[in-house]
């Protein structure tokens, strides 16, 4: 786990570079935008959840792409209370240029590896990542001693059910 937090932190270090003389110079914007471009108008709590951020701090990021005028906000015709958010066009150009930096962040980070290692890589972390994903939202209520209980009676469950 150092290994995986480490090279997180290290990838980010060269995303910040990359994205510093960009038009969306975060990484949570850039995470918020190309949610957008992955699921179309949504709404904001739909975002929000998808981009694995808490509700009052993806609130904050989110107005202020809205005020920067990368995303259009409207009113959500079966749900008044709810907003419905789409990229802009300039937000669209936006994402593209950084997608572009993002790009040489990702050589620099992986230079050295070979297909088959990045392939490896991939093989280890897609299922782990897939299945934290889709358990985010209920984790994130839980304190780490109910998730730590959980686990291992998972485990436990699942040794129990090997023939």
């Amino acid at each position: 786990m150092m290994s995986l937090t480490r090279s997180t932190l290290a990838f980010w270090v060269y995303m910040r570079i990359a994205l510093k003389d960009t038009p969306l110079p975060s990484i949570e914007s850039i995470m918020f935008c190309s949610a957008l471009n992955n699921l179309g108008e949504s709404r904001k709590t739909d975002v929000i959840n998808y981009a694995m951020m808490e509700i009052s701090t993806g609130t904050d990021i989110l107005n202020r792409l809205i005020e920067k005028g990368f995303i259009h906000q409207r009113t959500d015709p079966d749900d008044k209370r709810s907003k419905l958010l789409t990229l802009t066009p300039s937000g669209v150009a936006a994402l593209k240029k950084c997608y572009k930096k993002a790009g040489m962040a990702r050589e620099i980070f992986l230079a050295g590896l070979t297909d088959e290692d990045k392939k490896l890589v991939t093989q280890i972390l897609f299922p782990l990542q897939e299945k934290h994903f889709s358990r985010w939202l209920e984790l994130f209520k839980c304190t780490v001693d109910e998730l730590f209980v959980g686990e291992r009676r998972a485990v436990h469950r699942r040794r129990i059910a090997m023939p």
